[in-house]
């Protein structure tokens, strides 16, 4: 697996012939946009910085968008996202972290979450067969390195 960081919470994942985008930004935004076509694109949380769903669709490639909670399964990769209630930009958003199986892994990513946000029991169950954990690090809104 191949994982790319584009900008801000903007993050591209590759294995096998899969692609998948993760909040990409969109072109409302001040941050850079990147074009490819991923096969699945997933948004943490409505807001500019990461809806570039546009974005995600190159040549024959129209990504399967997913912007909530909910079970999915999109051509081998299973996904489940837990939604939660939490302060981003200076506003209470409905946020999704998400946990992936890719072939045999399970990837979890949490959303840019505040430090006192708590999971449900259901989530942190979920994520606690993570092999791989991604996670917001920069302070503001987010963790900083010492909170992660």
């Amino acid at each position: 697996m191949v994982i790319t960081r584009h900008e801000n919470y903007f993050l591209k994942f590759i294995f096998g012939d899969k692609t998948i985008g993760l909040n990409p930004v969109s072109k409302e935004s001040k941050l850079k946009t990147t074009k490819f076509g991923a096969d699945i694109v997933l948004s943490n949380l409505p807001h500019k910085d990461f809806n570039g769903f546009n974005f995600m669709n190159y040549g024959e490639k129209e990504a399967f968008k997913i912007r909530g909670p909910g079970e999915y399964e999109i051509s081998n990769v299973f996904i489940n996202g837990f939604g939660f209630i939490s302060k981003f930009d200076g506003e209470e958003r409905m946020l999704t972290s998400y946990s992936m199986l890719l072939d045999g892994m399970n990837l979890t990513i949490i959303a840019p979450i505040s430090e006192t946000e708590k999971f449900s029991n259901e989530a942190f169950e979920e994520f606690g067969k993570t092999d791989i954990l991604i996670l917001p690090i920069s302070g503001g809104d987010t963790f900083n390195p010492k909170e992660a």
